[in-house]
């Protein structure tokens, strides 16, 4: 991203945001998902990933949420 970073972006977008939003980064240290998850994002893929399994994740994502619990 040119202007600004995925964790400045999340920080931006997280209070008032109605989509989801899943981290695709070449970041690998776990510090960096627990940063990433803390400002807001619903998921995190270092790469590589399997495309398959971010598939299977992004249906889960779009499942509708029970709004019971």
């Amino acid at each position: 991203m040119p202007r600004m970073d995925g964790m400045d972006f999340c920080s931006v977008v997280r209070h008032n945001r109605t989509f989801r939003l899943i981290f695709l980064t070449s970041k690998e240290e776990e510090v960096d998902e627990v940063l990433a998850l803390k400002v807001g994002a619903d998921d995190f893929y270092p790469q590589p990933f399997s495309q398959r399994l971010l598939l299977e994740r992004v249906k889960v994502l779009l499942r509708p949420r029970n709004s019971k619990g």
